[in-house]
């Protein structure tokens, strides 16, 4: 089965991206193809990096220029130059290294389970240097998967790294274009899983097959949820809460709104159940509030999260929301 792996690039580190390049050569799965899109702004980077793309032939180097700018509108224009005869689709960050069972293991796992539209990884955690940070960063996030069997609950939180997952062309499908929002408020890998769930049932492989670099040109990381860094967290947002609990409730709204638009126009036989999880999304902050708050049995982030919904003081129901002509007229842009 061909895997086409997306692998997004913006001034990357030559040393790490060569890292990564070399980490998918060694892959113990041979079929796949990788395509590498490049919307660096240094054309020296540029440059050198469409060289590391002549390490193998399963390397196609693709410049791209085309506004948006951001990781999201450069992983769906890689996605979109991948060739026909991928059945199978992975994300790939520049400064990453991956396993060389990854793309073996997870596939596997998918092929078991033909009703899963996805199958995503712990990760082991590493420095700029190459140094184990951590062996598991779902340990180290505390990330609670009972709470992916809901839509709602990954909505509000985000479980599935994109660079630990693969996932069907039929998810793929479904998926593309990416709505606008994903290049401003949320991310690619949180709009595909959350299709994912509508679809079926993600797999979720304990074993960590990518190591996830930490290091200061991060766009995004992994995050230390212990409780004394997670308890100033709760302070700082105290301080400005209500900026940080509208920006919050926006972020996972537009979500909300975006995939209910996207089932009523590709699978309107999954509508019913994306409204019902999304009204309770939608109702009254109190109720959500309270009902998270047991839920997450006092887990500091998802404390936090539940926090900062309830605070935001916009009181939608379903009928108002999701139905509203603009998200940007009641809540304005981000």
């Amino acid at each position: 089965m061909k895997i086409g792996i997306a692998l997004a690039i913006f001034n990357p580190n030559l040393d790490f991206l060569s890292d990564q390049l070399k980490s998918l050569i060694h892959q113990s799965h041979l079929d796949w193809e990788c395509v590498l899109s490049d919307e660096s702004t240094d054309p020296i980077v540029s440059r050198q990096a469409e060289q590391l793309s002549g390490l193998d032939p399963r390397f196609r180097w693709v410049r791209r220029q085309e506004l948006p700018r951001g990781p999201a509108a450069n992983f769906e224009y890689a996605l979109n130059q991948l060739s026909a005869s991928c059945e199978v689709f992975a994300f790939c960050d520049q400064d990453d290294i991956w396993e060389p069972q990854k793309l073996e293991r997870l596939l596997e796992l998918l092929e078991k389970k033909p009703a899963a539209p996805l199958v995503h990884s712990d990760l082991s955690l590493i420095d700029g240097k190459g140094q184990m940070i951590a062996t598991s960063c779902w340990q180290m996030e505390k990330r609670n998967f009972a709470h992916n069997s809901s839509l709602l609950e990954l909505v509000l939180r985000n479980r599935v790294t994109g660079c630990t997952m693969i996932f069907r062309k039929d998810l793929l499908n479904l998926a593309l274009p990416f709505p606008k929002e994903v290049h401003g408020a949320y991310l690619h890998d949180h709009w595909v899983a959350s299709l994912g769930l509508i679809l079926g049932p993600a797999v979720d492989c304990g074993e960590p097959l990518v190591q996830y670099r930490q290091h200061g040109g991060n766009v995004v990381g992994a995050s230390d949820l212990g409780w004394w860094p997670s308890l100033a967290r709760i302070f700082r947002a105290a301080i400005f809460f209500k900026t940080k609990a509208d920006a919050a409730f926006r972020v996972r709204y537009k979500l909300a709104k975006d995939l209910r638009d996207r089932i009523q126009e590709r699978k309107p036989e999954s509508l019913h159940f994306v409204e019902v999880e999304l009204e309770t999304f939608l109702k009254p902050r109190r109720l959500l509030f309270f009902r998270g708050l047991r839920g997450a049995k006092f887990m500091t982030q998802e404390f936090l999260i539940w926090l900062l919904l309830n605070l935001s003081f916009h009181d939608l129901s379903v009928g108002s929301a999701i139905d509203s002509a603009s998200v940007d007229d009641q809540f304005g842009t981000l």
